[in-house]
């Protein structure tokens, strides 16, 4: 019974180091690539923000993709 608890206890801590680690990665990563639309109106210009695609937020003329049309407007919000 004692080398049951051991082992529960180790793959306890193994699983909150491995969750601790897992949010301190996703929030080194919280910059993103989008292109917006240059003069010529091609959508190509690229540049970086803390924003991410959302389903509910602000509305931006950005792309996740460059085209040779204008960009379309799609919904973003910050990263936290």
């Amino acid at each position: 019974m004692k080398k049951a608890k051991l082992m529960l206890v180790g793959i306890a801590t193994f699983a909150i180091l491995g969750a601790g680690l897992a949010v301190s990665a996703n929030k080194h990563q919280s910059i993103h690539t989008f292109y917006s639309t240059n003069p010529a109106g091609h959508c190509n210009v690229t540049f970086t923000t803390a924003y991410t695609t959302s389903l509910v937020g602000i509305t931006k003329p950005w792309s996740v993709a460059p085209t040779t049309a204008a960009c379309p407007t799609i919904t973003v919000t910050t990263v936290l």
